[in-house]
């Protein structure tokens, strides 16, 4: 406790509310004395990171309005610029979206002004379909996924996040003890853990067998002869469902992880048609390939 009240610091000013944009009539103007308040603390606290929570409590601008947007934008940019601190603001989504930075609710300059943008979002019945996540616990998870394609990569890849409900153990003989939510990590379950053993043994097999006959082994999903169908029937999938088949590439792509697999491009001939580039998969190099008995001359091959 003394830690915490050592550490929390009361963000007002004299008025009694801290803020660093304000309007005066009709016009939006940075709050000089909030900014300088805040900048500081923050020196005088040898403070880090702030984070605005909810950011519309640090300003008076109509949150709908790209030109008054901006200037509070401007405002956090100033004091993270003079302070040496990075400055993490929380906005709220606009009702029953939240799949992209599309979905922020008020002006779009909030999303184009922002350097790095996080979006957190409920599983959706699709995710929690391909992803084979239990129905008891879809309504707990909350993925946090990048929303700025322009700052690194875009993926489809989500951190997943579950809300538990933590007692606190302070209850009394007169009051019942307090709970909370706190949110942990949660890891969405493997492949190689929902699937059979033998299944799987059978799958590797068949992959080397058919590694050691020159048979193509097709990578891409789309393709009607591709290696996840071959192998569905050892694994009880019916990779035409869309839940199995997004096993099916959990699975491929754990092995490629693993160094059983590798994705490569090769000519291959298609039945009477001309030879042309396709994309396969080769059998890898790695540690499991050694496990499961391939041949280091057909890897190296």
């Amino acid at each position: 406790k003394d830690m915490i009240r050592a550490n929390v610091v009361p963000l007002f000013d004299s008025s009694g509310v801290l803020k660093v944009v304000r309007k005066i009539e009709r016009t939006v103007v940075h709050d000089y004395h909030g900014v300088e308040y805040l900048k500081e603390i923050i020196t005088r606290r040898g403070i880090d990171v702030v984070i605005a929570d909810p950011l519309v409590s640090l300003h008076e601008a109509e949150e709908n309005a790209n030109n008054e947007m901006h200037i509070v934008l401007a405002a956090l940019r100033g004091i993270a610029r003079d302070t040496n601190v990075a400055v993490h603001y929380v906005h709220h989504n606009r009702k029953g979206d939240g799949s992209s930075a599309d979905a922020m609710r008020g002006a779009v300059s909030l999303r184009d002004g922002t350097r790095s943008l996080r979006m957190l979002a409920h599983m959706t019945d699709l995710e929690a379909q391909e992803l084979r996540v239990p129905a008891d616990v879809v309504p707990y998870l909350v993925g946090s996924f990048n929303g700025k394609s322009n700052f690194e990569p875009r993926t489809v890849e989500k951190a997943w996040i579950r809300m538990m409900s933590v007692n606190l153990r302070n209850g009394t003989e007169m009051y019942d003890a307090d709970c909370v939510g706190v949110a942990m990590s949660y890891e969405i379950p493997s492949a190689h853990e929902l699937l059979p053993p033998e299944g799987l043994q059978e799958a590797r097999e068949v992959i080397m067998t058919m590694a050691l006959h020159g048979d193509p082994m097709f990578s891409d999903a789309r393709n009607g002869e591709w290696l996840g169908h071959r192998l569905g029937g050892l694994l009880d999938l019916d990779t035409e469902v869309v839940a199995d088949k997004a096993l099916m590439k959990d699975l491929l792509d754990e092995w490629c992880r693993d160094g059983f697999l590798v994705k490569a491009r090769e000519e291959v001939t298609m039945g009477n048609r001309a030879r042309r580039v396709s994309p396969v998969y080769k059998l890898g190099n790695g540690p499991e390939s050694a496990e499961n008995g391939a041949d280091p001359e057909l890897v190296q091959r």
